[in-house]
């Protein structure tokens, strides 16, 4: 797909990969229409072809995709020649019951398969796919024929590699992991701190209260002393009758 990339400076348009959505900008020539100025899509696919895309019609497909298909298609041709070699030569399989049947395996075509293809999308240097979107699910989605991804692991793994983002997947998990545990510590810590200085809080509180309590108890009674020391002295004045 190529979209229009409006904006001031040099013209520029984005393709988009219509098998697996990659994109890229590139810069272009405008043609000036009845409907407005649109992309120059003949100068596209020349500089795409020129870069290993590969263009079919008004399809786009990246270098990874196109080789894939290429790859799909040259083995298919394959598979179809040798059906016609063995047809009718070969006696049909005996069937077993599932209890029976020995776990599957891929055949040397099979292997050689997974192999061609893992030349076109795996990159050895860099220890894992070239395209972010492939993976051994894939692989083994494009070659089809029953193909299983276990099959294109196990291969890939000891042909030609790891793939290092499933390493990366790992480790980025046990980074959210130990940061949960990290935040639960924390949190607990706090939750402790908080709670002691509560408790300090409450101590102080009650030394405070019971200290006032004190203090107002003697000074009541220090006044009750001086109310009874003037009781003496007020009585008989307040009964003598003036001549």
């Amino acid at each position: 797909m190529i979209e229009a990339v409006h904006g001031k400076g040099v013209n520029r348009a984005k393709v988009t990969c219509d098998e697996c959505g990659r994109t890229e900008v590139l810069t272009c020539d405008y043609l000036r229409r009845s409907e407005g100025s649109t992309p120059n899509v003949g100068q596209i696919h020349k500089r795409l072809v020129s870069q290993n895309w590969e263009v079919r019609r008004s399809d786009l497909y990246c270098p990874t995709c196109a080789a894939r298909k290429r790859a799909f298609g040259k083995h298919q041709d394959t598979e179809g020649r040798d059906m016609q070699k063995i047809s009718g030569k070969e006696k049909a399989p005996v069937r077993t019951t599932p209890s029976e049947a020995p776990p599957r395996e891929p055949g040397y075509r099979m292997i050689g398969m997974i192999c061609d293809m893992l030349n076109l999308t795996y990159d050895r240097a860099r220890k894992g796919y070239i395209n972010p979107a492939d993976n051994d699910r894939t692989v083994a989605d494009a070659i089809g024929e029953g193909c299983m991804w276990g099959w294109v692991a196990r291969i890939r793994e000891a042909e030609c590699g790891p793939d290092k983002r499933w390493a990366e997947i790992d480790a980025i998990r046990a980074e959210m992991l130990a940061a949960v545990r990290e935040a639960n510590d924390r949190t607990a810590a706090v939750a402790e701190s908080v709670t002691a200085q509560m408790n300090e809080i409450s101590r102080g509180a009650d030394s405070l209260i019971e200290k006032i309590g004190s203090d107002l108890a003697k000074r009541i009674e220090a006044l009750n002393k001086r109310v009874n020391a003037l009781d003496p002295e007020i009585g008989p004045r307040a009964g003598k009758v003036r001549a």
